[in-house]
Parts: C-alpha cells; sequence; structure tokens
C-alpha cells in the first residue's frame, strides 16, 4: 500500500514527500513512532484540540485527582525553567511550523 505510506509520511514531513527513499519505507515503519509514546501522541493532540499547554489530561476528574490533586490538568509552570530553551521551526514542518513556535514562545 504505497499510497498509504506516502499520504503517512507527506503529513508528517510537510507534504514534500520527493525525499522519502521509498526502498526504506518497511525500516521507516517499523520504527514509526519513534522515540515516543501513544500517551505522548494523546497529550499533543489534546493540546491541539484545547490550545491549553497544560499536563497530560487523564480523562476523568477522578484520574487528574489521583495525579495531580485536582480534577483538572494543572498548566504548566515554565517560570520554573532554569536552562536555556532552544525553539526551532520550518515552513514545511507540519509539527513545529514557525506560528505554532510562536504561540508557544509568547
Amino acid at each position: 500500500m504505497p499510497w498509504l505510506c506516502r499520504l503517512f509520511f507527506g503529513a508528517v514531513m510537510g507534504g514534500d514527500t520527493k525525499l522519502i527513499d521509498y526502498q526504506r519505507i518497511d525500516i521507516y515503519m517499523g520504527h514509526t513512532p519513534g522515540a515516543t509514546s501513544k500517551q505522548n501522541l494523546f497529550h499533543y493532540q489534546q493540546f491541539v484540540n484545547t490550545g491549553r499547554f497544560q499536563k497530560f489530561d487523564y480523562g476523568s476528574a477522578e484520574l487528574n485527582q489521583q495525579h495531580y490533586g485536582q480534577p483538572t490538568p494543572p498548566p504548566y509552570n515554565l517560570s520554573n525553567i532554569q536552562t536555556p530553551i532552544y525553539m526551532f521551526s520550518g515552513d514545511e514542518d507540519a509539527l513545529a511550523d514557525p506560528e505554532d513556535v510562536q504561540f508557544l514562545y509568547n
């Protein structure tokens, strides 16, 4: 199903599929999503859906209460960060386009 792989990689890589080595699709798919978890992807989806930069929402007031001591996920306190942060974006990056990076920066 090469068309499905092109669709998937086009969405993740910003639509330019000319740079994909299609001889290695089986390797790419065997490591996707690499270096992350389903919970991390769900957390990213929660941010996209709500626009709130907060901790993971466990889906119920009871579970959030168990994890956070309150019924809703708390926002991240970015003032606690003591080290420099470097932010990167690219015009063709579907996951870190300049507008989203600016939103996070602000």
